[in-house]
Order: C-alpha cells, then sequence, then structure tokens
C-alpha cells in the first residue's frame, strides 16, 4: 500500500495538483507490478488522475464518497470533463 502523504498531500491537507509529486508515483508503478500497488487517496482528483494514468483496473484505497462516481468512471461512463469530476471541493463539503 503507497500512502498518500507526500504524494498527493501533505499531512492532513490534500495538495493542489500541480504539487503532487507524480514522478515518484511513475518510479515506483515502473519498479513495482501495478496489479501488486495499493494507492491511498482521499480526494476526488487524485483518485481519477490515477484511473487515467494506469487504468481502470488500479487499486485505490479511499472513503466511499465518490464510490459509485468512481465506479461509473472507470466503467467508461463519465469522463473528467464531466461537472461531478471538475468540481470535487462541492461535494467535500457535503
Amino acid at each position: 500500500m503507497i500512502e498518500e502523504d507526500g504524494i498527493f498531500s501533505v499531512g492532513n491537507d490534500v495538495g493542489d495538483s500541480s504539487t503532487w509529486n507524480r514522478d515518484l508515483v511513475w518510479r515506483v508503478a515502473s519498479r513495482i507490478p501495478i496489479e501488486y500497488l495499493f494507492w491511498e487517496t482521499s480526494d476526488l482528483a487524485s483518485s481519477v488522475w490515477l484511473i487515467n494514468s494506469f487504468g481502470p483496473d488500479v487499486n485505490l484505497i479511499g472513503g466511499d464518497e465518490w464510490l459509485g462516481g468512481l465506479a461509473a468512471f472507470r466503467a467508461g461512463a463519465f469522463y473528467t470533463r464531466v461537472a461531478f469530476f471538475r468540481d470535487s471541493s462541492a461535494i467535500e463539503k457535503k
């Protein structure tokens, strides 16, 4: 399991996508087969980025807030241009 601290967030604060450590993600994924990796995510943006980067079978560990939306996204029913995926801050406030 790859914890998100230092990759997608710092401490308990989810970082802006421009501060994510994408190089580290790719270095880890290039050395360990993706089916053995489990990525911790606490926000929708990082989950969608991992699915876009590694495909719909990437292993994610996170909250159940976006479970239905992520399942639909993995199945190809949604795209990132849909409002559900653009404004994750509105979901976090609920």
